[in-house]
């Protein structure tokens, strides 16, 4: 992905690259809050997500379970989402 000033923007208030940042950030606040922590429109958060090949799915987690994604490749970190009721 090509490097803009708002690309750099948001990664300087995320505090690392957009690849590592997006996903945490939009599961924790959302699109909108995502957009708003970074000082960016909604669109390019899309926009983002869709250069970076990134799926963005809505998951239902019931009250006690936890949410692990593994990666397809096994050398890559799996990353341990909180569960729903923190």
């Amino acid at each position: 992905m090509r490097q803009t000033r708002l690309t750099r923007q948001a990664e300087a208030r995320a505090g690392k690259p957009l690849t590592e940042a997006l996903p945490e950030l939009l599961n924790i606040r959302g699109i909108k809050g995502t957009a708003e922590f970074l000082g960016v429109p909604k669109g390019s958060i899309d926009y983002w997500c869709r250069e970076l090949r990134m799926e963005r799915r809505f998951v239902v987690v019931p009250p006690g379970y936890r949410l692990l994604l593994m990666p397809m490749d096994p050398l890559v970190r799996h990353i341990d989402l909180l569960d729903a009721t923190t």
